[in-house]
């Protein structure tokens, strides 16, 4: 079983996982390249994404129940009409949003892509280097399904599985 192994450097501060791509063994090919540009890539906790067939009812738990805030401040763009076209409401607690989306088994199917984020919910960083990346994710042999900006505009995303399966995203804003 492949994993994506331990990364030196990686800790959690106020919700918020760092990750340097360039933690790889010494006499690995990539690490020789970021040792050479001095190049490092971060990950950011950005949101967690859960999927129910009651997008409102989910709102109103997290809002109600947990105390959290409609989150209003740097919303994504969904593209609607790109495989995609569920309701989305958007909570946080002040530091992490908490996308609550609606399932939809055919997503994934309708985007052309073979992972699908909106089946059974994810996790998602925020990268300021997607191609380094997605390098790493090659040079440990983890396959991704890479949605591009069909979900939401302005995010370049991709999209994997954990050794358990558990979704992972990750992405890139396009201005970044």
């Amino acid at each position: 079983m492949k994993t994506l192994g331990v990364v030196s450097g990686m800790g959690f501060s106020a919700g918020v996982m760092r990750l340097q791509a360039c933690a790889l063994a010494p006499s690995h090919p990539l690490a020789q390249i970021c040792a050479k540009e001095g190049a490092k890539m971060t990950l950011k906790l950005h949101h967690v994404n859960l999927v129910t067939d009651d997008v409102g009812r989910l709102d109103a738990f997290y809002r109600d129940v947990l105390g959290l805030a409609s989150e209003t401040d740097g919303l994504p763009k969904l593209e609607k009409n790109k495989g995609y076209a569920g309701d989305v409401a958007f909570v946080t607690d002040g530091t992490i949003q908490t996308h609550l989306a609606q399932k939809d088994p055919l997503a994934g199917f309708n985007a052309g892509q073979l992972v699908n984020p909106v089946s059974h919910g994810h996790i998602a960083y925020r990268t300021d280097d997607l191609p380094a990346f997605k390098a790493r994710l090659e040079a440990h042999g983890v396959p991704y399904a890479d949605w591009g900006n069909r979900a939401v505009a302005g995010w370049d995303q991709i999209f994997f599985y954990d050794p358990d399966g558990n979704v992972i995203e990750v992405h890139q804003m396009a201005d970044t």
